[in-house]
């Protein structure tokens, strides 16, 4: 025991071990510490006195340019876009106002002429009747006109229904009629 505490004063003394082995574990790889040399890492001065303004910075300057050129042209493009619709919108109205008053003016020409045949003589007057009920009438309504009778369905039939099943009341099924 004493060798073993090293007490024993005519012994060698035991060597110590050493608490970490000299080399690393094969599988765990050992990292080394690196250090910056001068002109690896760029400096820049933010502030170099209170009254001067910062430096404008070139890399986000030209980003934000092209940014702000990219917009600009989806803009273009937009507005563009929106006034060839504005264009063709202007173009349809003009020819709808040129059917409306194309077809106003042969209902008034039809009317004239109608008109015409009636006022000389009973005889044409009678003759023109169909060709006067014919004539289109412009009328201006709202809503949709009413369907004719004829197209009209007649009204289904009410059927009466059965009374329910009151199946919670005691001596249902006396009422239930098996």
């Amino acid at each position: 025991m004493r060798r073993a505490l090293g007490l024993d004063a005519g012994a060698p003394a035991p060597r110590p071990v050493p608490s970490r082995p000299t080399e690393p574990h094969p599988t765990v790889p050992r990292h080394r510490h690196r250090f910056v040399s001068d002109g690896q890492v760029p400096v820049v001065v933010v502030h170099s006195r209170p009254d001067q303004p910062p430096p404008p910075r070139p890399d986000r300057s030209a980003a934000q340019l092209e940014i702000e050129r990219a917009a600009r042209e989806r803009s273009e493009r937009a507005l563009a876009a929106a006034q060839a619709r504005i264009r063709d919108l202007e173009t349809q109205i003009v020819h709808v106002n040129l059917a409306r008053d194309e077809a106003l003016a042969a209902l008034r020409q039809a009317r004239e002429q109608l008109a015409a045949a009636l006022a000389p003589s009973p005889a044409a007057a009678r003759a023109a009747a169909p060709a006067l009920a014919a004539a289109p009438q412009v009328v201006r309504r709202r809503g949709r006109p009413p369907k004719p009778k004829a197209e009209r369905a007649p009204p289904k039939p009410r059927v009466k229904e059965p009374q329910p099943v009151k199946w919670w009341v005691k001596g249902w099924r006396d009422t239930a009629g098996d």
